[in-house]
């Protein structure tokens, strides 16, 4: 289920990122890493991080989010499309080692 309204003031949230088809890609590319940048770049963007669970195909989040600029859909959905570049391109490089 997606959050279809824009959320422009400050609180917590409880989000959830899943990868497609419920696929263990965030172990599979070891893209832990780029959940942990994504991680400093919302405490370093003025957000607290209050909890994290993660899993080899999704990861939970207890978010204090501080209105910016920037909505919490927008800041989640830079966050997320960015970690799936990532994924994708790791994904295409293993292939390539592979053959």
């Amino acid at each position: 289920m997606a959050i279809h309204r824009i959320i422009k003031k400050s609180g917590m949230y409880f989000i959830t990122f899943t990868c497609y088809d419920w696929l263990h890609l965030i172990e599979i590319t070891n893209t832990y890493d780029e959940v942990y940048n994504f991680f400093d770049i919302l405490n370093n963007s003025g957000h607290q991080l209050s909890g994290y669970v993660m899993m080899p195909n999704h990861f939970h989040l207890l978010l204090y989010f501080k209105m910016r600029k920037q909505s919490l859909n927008t800041t989640i959905g830079n966050g997320k499309r960015f970690i799936g570049y990532e994924i994708v391109e790791r994904l295409e490089a293993a292939r390539q080692i592979q053959y």
